[in-house]
């Protein structure tokens, strides 16, 4: 292992020292190949005739993938394809294009495990992962980011996972797994729209211990301490087995969790700055929601996020684009792009206020006049009928309609749908909610709202009254 880690070392400070010259040369992809890669290649254990293969032929689309590694593909079989690796010149930048046409070699060949390297950035994918290319790039490497052994050592072990020791003894997927879990452990625990936390909250208020949404993600957080940033076998003399191993962070090397560190950073200061926000975690995106109204939608993108709003079409600011298929929804008008926390300034910040007006423009203040009370004495609604309270496609409290048009929750009447106590549900900061598009009543044709239900009793008391 000590001998895989100088190797590296060495190549590594070769690049370093080549592209430190006063008039760096332009290389070509054989010359970065010779020169960088397939050292690195052969440090990481994969050399022989039968182990690597140049130039693979892909039948199906007639192209070649650079390097593909064989391994064993179980016991007593023969050597399969385990590893391709794809190399572009060391001054070309390695492109979404150039990773989706790789993705989709190794899947007709059924290739596990891809990377795409320039000799000085190293992208590492799971090509069996769903559903997209973002979630298949699995780690994303600057082969340069250190300045003193420490990090060399974080780095060279990260890269370890495409070794072929690594490969062969089940490390890299145990060090993907743990890399998943610790991921989406902190997807659940740190959203506070999660459907865990508010199981979580109600178990507390069973043990009566009183807690925000806001403040247990705020002790997920604070007790989760700093996502994995190194975790697989250790490059240690002897070592034949993976043992997971956690490190502080190293910043300068990028991995598919930092875009979930941003996801959570940008939902703490949009709550900051609205408390009346709330999110809801769909398949493919995390949306933003204000008095029921989507305003914003956030997909991650490598290292970043893509942020949808709702913006009126002629709307232009330096910080946005045109939707032009990011999102596959309509009310998306504009993009934004995010890399940092500090990119969620107060001009992102008022484009989203802006948003949150113009999702909510359609919406006309009325005052209808009538109660829960009517409902009943018109045979709309029956006493003790089941009344969910909601946002969007999420239940935050469960009552029952009484006999004298209060809602009786969690054995307390209340007279108002719009009680604060339920606009509370929404938010912890939030005094007021429109409680008859949030109350959805139970009935035996399926579930209702009651302002779709009150709409229909005015519309046939107008019909009663003109008769």
């Amino acid at each position: 292992m000590n001998a895989a880690k100088d190797a590296i070392l060495q190549t590594l400070t070769q690049l370093r020292t080549f592209l430190a010259q006063e008039s760096v040369p332009r290389l070509s992809e054989a010359d970065t190949k010779a020169n960088f890669i397939e050292p690195l290649v052969a440090a990481l254990g994969w050399s022989g005739i039968g182990v690597v293969t140049r130039e693979y032929y892909v039948r199906n689309s007639q192209e070649f993938i650079d390097y593909v590694m064989a391994g064993p593909s179980g016991l007593g079989a023969k050597p399969g394809p385990l590893l391709a690796i794809e190399a572009k010149a060391l001054q070309s930048d390695l492109t979404e294009k150039n990773a989706a046409q790789l993705i989709q070699y190794c899947s007709v060949e059924g290739i596990e495990w891809a990377a795409l390297t320039n000799g000085r950035e190293l992208q590492f994918f799971n090509t069996f992962l769903k559903p997209d290319l973002s979630a298949k790039r699995v780690l994303r490497l600057d082969l340069l980011a250190f300045n003193n052994d420490e990090e060399f050592d974080i780095l060279s072990e990260q890269l370890w996972q495409l070794s072929r020791e690594s490969m062969t003894t089940e490390g890299s997927r145990a060090w993907l797994n743990q890399l998943r879990l610790d991921n989406a452990v902190r997807e659940i625990m740190l959203n506070p729209g999660s459907s865990t936390i508010r199981q979580l909250r109600r178990a507390l208020g069973d043990a009566e211990v009183k807690a925000s949404t806001q403040e247990l993600v705020q002790w997920f957080r604070t007790h989760l301490n700093a996502p994995i940033t190194r975790v697989g076998p250790l490059m240690t003399a002897g070592s034949s087995k993976a043992t997971v191993a956690r490190v502080e962070p190293h910043t300068k090397s990028l991995d598919a969790q930092g875009n979930q560190a941003l996801l959570e950073a940008l939902q703490m200061i949009v709550n900051e700055r609205f408390p009346d926000v709330s999110w809801r975690v769909l398949k493919y995106y995390t949306a933003a929601e204000c008095d029921g109204q989507t305003f914003m939608a956030v997909r991650k993108r490598g290292t970043g996020l893509v942020l949808g709003l709702t913006l009126p079409v002629d709307i232009s600011s330096p910080a946005l684009t045109d939707n032009a298929g990011e999102f596959n929804w309509g009310r998306m008008t504009k993009i934004a792009r995010v890399e940092s926390p500090i990119e969620v300034d107060d001009t992102l910040l008022n484009l989203m206020d802006a948003a949150r007006q113009h999702a909510g423009r359609d919406r006309v203040k009325q005052h209808f006049g009538v109660t829960l009370r009517d409902l009943l004495d018109a045979g709309v609604l029956e006493p003790e009928t089941p009344l969910i309270f909601t946002a969007g496609s999420r239940e935050l409290a469960r009552a029952t309609l009484t006999a004298t048009g209060e809602i009786m929750w969690e054995g307390q009447p209340y007279r108002s749908l719009s009680d604060k106590t339920f606009a509370r549900l929404l938010a912890p900061t939030r005094d007021t909610v429109n409680g008859w598009t949030h109350w959805m009543a139970e009935l035996p044709s399926g579930r209702q709202s009651l302002a779709k239900l009150r709409a229909e009793y005015m519309a046939r008391s107008q019909q009663s009254t003109t008769a």
